[in-house]
């Protein structure tokens, strides 16, 4: 049966950090072409995707540069690269996975990821792609042409979930005082 795992990327396995480089490297090849030069052919290499994540627990946080992998079954599929807990460095999805919801939880993974390491994060930037403005306005970040920012406010969140919980709760009481509401569970 096939299933959609997400982990952090183990920069200990060569063969899997070579996976997470070749996908980047192929959906670059694919749709920003005209945009690649030395640079990100460099920055996507196995050797730069280790430095980066080891130049964060050598210079603080081990959780500075998180890398983050999407399989379905055993071959990574999409990959998601965030610094400082602000930045997105990288976020990939292959071409035949994309517009069905793998970026979203990949992205939605991270951001609980961080909550649950008791993180607050309270914006994120990334330098877009042309191909992925798109993608990034969806999940709710704003800006002008590529460089875009979400703002990100758990606390804000926090309040409001606690706020419809308690209105809900009120809700199903007054249904119960005017006996509109019955329960029926056994």
């Amino acid at each position: 049966m096939k299933k959609l795992t997400i982990e952090e990327l183990d920069i200990s396995n060569m063969q899997i950090v070579r996976e997470y480089s070749d996908l980047i490297m192929e959906t670059m090849n694919e749709y920003n072409k005209h945009e690649m030069t030395g640079f990100q052919i460099w920055f996507a290499s196995p050797e730069q995707i280790i430095e980066r994540k080891n130049s964060s627990i050598t210079w603080g946080d081990p959780n500075d540069t998180v890398q983050f992998i999407i399989r379905y079954d055993s071959a990574i599929i999409g990959v998601l690269e965030i610094e400082d807990k602000n930045h997105i460095q990288s976020f990939f999805v292959k071409k035949e996975f994309q517009r069905k919801g793998i970026g979203k939880m990949l992205f939605n993974y991270a951001m609980k990821y961080f909550m649950g390491k008791g993180y607050r994060i309270t914006h994120l930037n990334v330098l877009s792609s042309d191909y992925a403005i798109d993608f990034y306005k969806e999940l709710g970040f704003k800006g002008e042409e590529k460089l875009l920012t979400l703002l990100v406010d758990y606390k804000y969140y926090e309040l409001i979930f606690i706020y419809l919980q308690r209105k809900i709760i009120r809700f199903v009481n007054n249904l119960v005082k005017e006996g509109r509401y019955e329960n029926r569970s056994v």
